[in-house]
C-alpha cells in the first residue's frame, strides 16, 4: 500500500486492519538484531483498541508537543556529538522537498505513532546539524532495504561525505 488515501483509510479502521499479532497483524519479517528482552510481550503498535487506547492513555502525557520540544537542546547536543565523531570537515548540506506529506507515522486513528513528535524533532535536528558539516552526500552503493511490514525503510546506505558540492537550480 503506497497511496496516501489508502494508508489513511487503513489507519482509521482497526477492526478490518488489525495490528494485533494474535490476529495476524504486526509481525516482524526478519529477526531482530538484538534479542527481545521479554519474548511474547506485545508492543503498543501490535495491540488493537480498546486495549491499545487504554495503554496509550497511560503514556501519552509524556509525548505532548511541549514536552517533546523541551527535549530539543538535549537532542541537538546528542546530534552534534554524534556528527562531530563521524564527520571531520563540516560543510553545508541542502535538502529541499516540497510538498512533504507522508504517512510514516500512520495516517491518523488509534495507531497514529505516539512518538511522532519526538521522531520528527530528532530527524530535523540531525539533518540541521548534518547540513552544517557536509557539502553533499554521494551514494557509494545500493541501499540495503529493511524487510518489515511496519516500516518501509533503508537499513544501510553507504555514502561519501566528502564529495565536491554540486548545486543545481
Amino acid at each position: 500500500m503506497s497511496k496516501y488515501a489508502d494508508v489513511r483509510a487503513v489507519s482509521l479502521d482497526p477492526v478490518t486492519y488489525s495490528s494485533d499479532q494474535d490476529r495476524g497483524g504486526v509481525t516482524p519479517l526478519e529477526e531482530p538484531e538484538t534479542p527481545t528482552p521479554r519474548p511474547g510481550a506485545k508492543v503498543l503498535i501490535a495491540i488493537d483498541p480498546p486495549e491499545h487506547t487504554r495503554y496509550r492513555k497511560l503514556v501519552n502525557r509524556g509525548f505532548t508537543p511541549r514536552l517533546i520540544n523541551a527535549l530539543e537542546p538535549r537532542i541537538r547536543e546528542m546530534a552534534v556529538r554524534i556528527l562531530d565523531r563521524a564527520i571531520a570537515d563540516p560543510f553545508r548540506f541542502d535538502i529541499e522537498r516540497r510538498p512533504n506529506e507522508h504517512v510514516a507515522f500512520g495516517g491518523g486513528g488509534p495507531h497514529f505513532c505516539l512518538g511522532a513528535s519526538l521522531a520528527r524533532l530528532e530527524i530535523r535536528v540531525l539533518f540541521e546539524e548534518l547540513a552544517r558539516r557536509v557539502p553533499v552526500l554521494r551514494s557509494l552503493g545500493a541501499p540495503a532495504r529493511l524487510r518489515s511490514n511496519i516500516v518501509a525503510g533503508i537499513k544501510h546506505l553507504p555514502v561519501d561525505l566528502s564529495a565536491t558540492p554540486v548545486r543545481s537550480r
